[in-house]
C-alpha cells in the first residue's frame, strides 16, 4: 500500500505528490469555488480522465469492509484481462484479497501509465472510502509524440497555406473561374481559451512531429482522445469495471471554461432569454467534442426557425379573437398558413442539412464514421445469427407492438367514455362523476402518454443494452429505431384520433351555437389536449432538472458529513464523479424531444396556433437546463462517449 501523506486539503500518495507540493507552494491549490452552496477545492489537480478505484479502509460500512477480505476470484486471469502484456506481481495469486488485489491493480496501473509519459496525481476522497487518480499528459513533446503515434487529428494552420502561396479557404467565395478568392470574416465571439474565432476552414490532417509546425494545437477533446487511446492502449477498461476494481472512469471537466460557459449564459438558467449565437457549436466542438456540439447546432437552427411560425400564429390567433373574417376567410387564412408551414418545414430541414454538412467539415468530421469503431464488451461472435440472438430482438419488437397497442387502446377508451358520460352526466366514470370525469379526461390522455413514455424509455434502452450489437453505433441505430417507433405513436396518435377518427367513429361534441360545424367539438377537444400536453411536457422537463439538482445537493452534503480529518472541502473531481453519466439514452432523448417538438408544429400547428408560441418560447429555457445538466449534474460527457 502506498504511503499516505498531506497536500493543500487532499490526501495524496507520497510518490505521485511532487507537482501537488510545487502547486501547494504557488498557492494554486488552496483556490476554492462554490457550488450548489458548498465550497469545492479548485486549482489541484490537473486531470483530462480520472479513475475512482474503491478504498474498503476507509469504509464506514464494517460489511463492506468484510467483503473486500474476501478472497478474489481468479486473480491471475482477471490481471491478463486488465492489463495487455504487462509483468504480473508475485503479490497477485490465488488466495489474494479483494482489498489487497485492487492496490497491486492502481498501483500497475500508475506505473504503465507514467512509463508512457502520463502525469499521475492520487488522492483519496471526502470520506476516505475512495481512491482517486488522475490522468493527464501535460508534457507538449510527449504529447506531440503520442498525438503522433495515436494519428490524432490537427487541423492546418492559415499561415501553412499562406507560406505554400495558397489561397487560405473559407465559407465565403467572391468572384467564378480562376479569379475568385476567399473572403474572411472575424466574428465577435472567441473559443473557450481565448482564441479568436473566424469563418476560416482549413484541411484537418493526421497528426506527425514532422509537420507539427505547421499544425493548429490539438483541440480539448483530440487530447482526451490521445490520453484514452494512451489508457486503453495498455488496459482493457471493461475489465476493470467486470472485475470491480473500479468503481468510476471518466473525462474531468475545466473549471475555469465551466465557468467562461456559465458567463457566456450558456449554462446560466437566468439568461435563458438570450439569442441563439450562430458560433456557440463551434466552442462547444472545441470544449465538449462533436456530440454536444452537433446537438446544441440542431437545437439552435430548431429555435433560429421556429421564430417564423411562432411569429404567424401570434397573427393568426388575434385575427381569429377579432372574428373580423366570414367563416370563408378563416378557412382560407387557415389553408395558408398551412401551406406556410409546409413550406417551412421543408426550407427547415433544408437549411439544417446544409449547415450541417458544413459544420461536419468545418470541424474535421468527414469521413470519421468510416473509422475503425470498438466492439461492445458484451458483444459475442458466437451469437451472432443464432436463434437465441433472433428470439431476444424479437421479444423486444413484440413488446414494442404491446406498448403501440396500449396507447390505442386506451386512446378508444378515454374517447369513448368521455362521449358516454357528457350524455350521462348525472352517472360515474371510474368512480367519478361523470362531469368530472368530461373534465378530467383530457389530463388522463397525457397522463397515459407520460406514463407509457416513462416506461418505455426505461425498459427500451435496458433491453437493448442486453442485445447483442457489435458496436455501440450499432446499439444506438437499434435503439433509436425501437424508441421512435413507440414514441411516435404514444405522442401522436392521441391527437390524430381525435382529429380523424373520431368523427366518422365516435363522433364530436356538439358546441352550443356552431351546430351546423360538427367538426368544431373535436377541434376544441384536440386544442385542449394540445394545451395540456405541451404544458405539462414543460413542467416536467423543469421537475426533472431540478429533482437531478436536489439529489446532486443531498448527495454532496452527505458525501462531506462523512469527511475525514483533516479534510476540509469537497475536490472538484470528487464534485463531477457525484454525478450520474451521461449516456447514448440521454443523448437520443435530448434529441427526440426537439424532433417531437417539430413534428407538433409541423402537423397540429394550424390547428393550434397558439402550440407554435408555447413551443418557442419554452425551447429557451428548456435549453438552458439542458446545458446546465451537462455542465453541472453529468458524469460523464458526450465527448467521452466518441473518443
Amino acid at each position: 500500500m502506498a504511503k499516505v501523506g498531506k497536500t493543500a486539503d487532499l490526501s495524496l500518495s507520497s510518490e505521485h505528490d511532487e507537482k501537488a507540493a510545487l502547486m501547494q507552494d504557488a498557492g494554486s491549490a488552496k483556490a476554492t469555488g462554490t457550488v450548489m452552496g458548498s465550497p469545492i477545492q479548485l486549482g489541484f489537480p490537473n486531470a483530462q480522465f480520472v479513475m475512482v478505484f474503491p478504498y474498503p479502509e476507509g469504509s464506514h460500512d464494517p460489511s463492506v469492509k468484510q467483503s473486500y477480505l474476501e478472497p478474489m476470484e481468479e486473480p491471475t486471469t482477471a490481471w491478463e484481462d486488465i492489463f495487455h502484456g504487462h509483468e504480473r506481481p508475485a503479490v497477485v495469486k490465488d488466495g489474494i484479497s479483494k482489498q489487497d488485489f485492487i492496490a497491486a491493480v492502481k498501483d500497475g496501473v500508475i506505473d504503465v501509465l507514467e512509463g508512457d509519459g502520463c502525469n499521475i496525481v492520487d488522492f483519496f476522497s471526502v470520506d476516505g472510502d475512495e481512491h482517486f487518480v488522475t490522468i493527464s499528459i501535460e508534457d507538449p513533446k510527449t504529447l506531440s509524440i503520442l498525438a503522433a503515434k495515436h494519428e490524432a487529428r490537427a487541423r492546418v494552420k492559415a499561415d501553412a497555406y499562406r507560406n505554400a502561396k495558397k489561397k487560405v479557404p473559407t465559407d465565403q467565395k467572391m468572384g467564378k473561374g480562376k479569379d475568385f478568392d476567399f473572403t474572411r470574416v472575424d466574428f465577435d465571439e472567441r473559443h473557450l481559451n481565448g482564441a479568436a474565432m473566424d469563418n476560416t476552414c482549413t484541411a484537418f490532417v493526421r497528426y506527425a512531429e514532422d509537420i507539427k509546425e505547421k499544425l493548429e494545437d490539438l483541440s480539448e477533446p483530440d487530447k482526451l482522445r490521445v490520453a484514452r487511446r494512451t489508457i486503453t492502449q495498455h488496459l482493457s477498461l471493461p475489465a476493470l469495471e467486470q472485475a470491480e476494481v473500479m468503481s468510476k472512469f471518466f473525462a474531468a471537466h475545466d473549471w475555469e471554461k465551466v465557468q467562461e460557459l456559465y458567463a457566456r449564459g450558456w449554462s446560466n438558467p437566468l439568461k435563458f432569454y438570450k439569442w441563439p449565437s450562430g458560433q456557440m457549436s463551434d466552442y462547444l466542438a472545441t470544449y465538449f467534442g462533436m456530440q454536444v456540439a452537433y446537438f446544441f447546432h440542431f437545437y439552435n437552427s430548431f429555435m433560429k426557425w421556429l421564430s417564423i411560425p411562432a411569429i404567424l400564429s401570434v397573427v393568426v390567433v388575434i385575427i381569429r379573437q377579432l372574428n373580423v373574417l366570414s367563416l370563408y376567410q378563416v378557412h382560407l387564412m387557415n389553408s395558408a398558413f398551412g401551406a406556410g408551414l409546409c413550406l417551412w418545414t421543408t426550407a427547415f430541414l433544408a437549411s439544417y442539412k446544409q449547415s450541417m454538412d458544413f459544420k461536419t467539415l468545418h470541424w474535421g468530421m468527414q469521413g470519421a464514421s468510416a473509422e475503425v469503431a470498438q466492439v461492445r464488451k458484451s458483444f459475442r461472435d458466437e451469437l451472432r445469427g443464432t436463434c437465441r440472438e433472433t428470439l431476444q430482438n424479437l421479444f423486444h419488437w413484440v413488446l414494442c407492438v404491446l406498448f403501440i397497442a396500449e396507447t390505442i387502446g386506451a386512446v378508444a377508451y378515454l374517447t369513448d367514455a368521455r362521449g358516454l358520460a357528457r350524455e350521462n352526466p348525472e352517472e360515474s366514470t371510474m368512480g367519478l362523476p361523470n362531469t368530472v370525469f368530461v373534465l378530467a379526461a383530457k389530463y388522463l390522455v397525457t397522463v397515459n402518454i407520460k406514463v407509457v413514455d416513462f416506461a418505455w424509455m426505461s425498459l427500451s434502452p435496458w433491453l437493448s443494452g442486453r442485445e447483442n450489437w457489435r458496436t455501440d453505433a450499432e446499439l444506438k441505430s437499434a435503439m433509436t429505431l425501437k424508441i421512435f417507433a413507440v414514441k411516435f405513436v404514444v405522442f401522436y396518435y392521441p391527437f390524430v384520433y381525435t382529429l380523424f377518427i373520431q368523427p366518422h367513429v365516435d363522433g364530436c361534441e356538439v358546441v352550443k351555437g356552431l351546430e351546423d360545424r360538427p367538426l368544431q367539438g373535436c377541434l376544441q377537444q384536440v386544442r385542449s389536449d394540445l394545451g395540456v400536453f405541451f404544458i405539462t411536457q414543460v413542467i416536467s422537463e423543469v421537475v426533472e432538472v431540478a429533482v437531478s439538482i436536489a439529489m446532486m445537493y443531498r448527495t454532496i452534503k452527505a458525501e462531506i458529513s462523512r469527511k475525514s480529518e483533516g479534510r476540509q472541502h469537497l475536490s472538484y473531481l470528487e464534485f463531477q464523479a457525484l454525478g450520474t453519466p451521461y449516456t447514448v439514452t440521454d443523448e437520443v432523448a435530448d434529441y427526440m424531444d426537439v424532433v417531437f417538438n417539430f413534428g407538433f408544429i409541423a402537423m397540429f400547428g394550424v390547428t393550434m396556433p397558439p402550440m407554435c408560441i408555447l413551443c418557442f418560447l419554452a425551447s429557451f429555457p428548456l435549453k438552458r437546463l439542458c446545458s446546465l445538466s451537462l455542465s453541472a449534474l453529468s458524469l460523464s460527457l458526450s465527448l467521452s462517449l466518441s473518443l
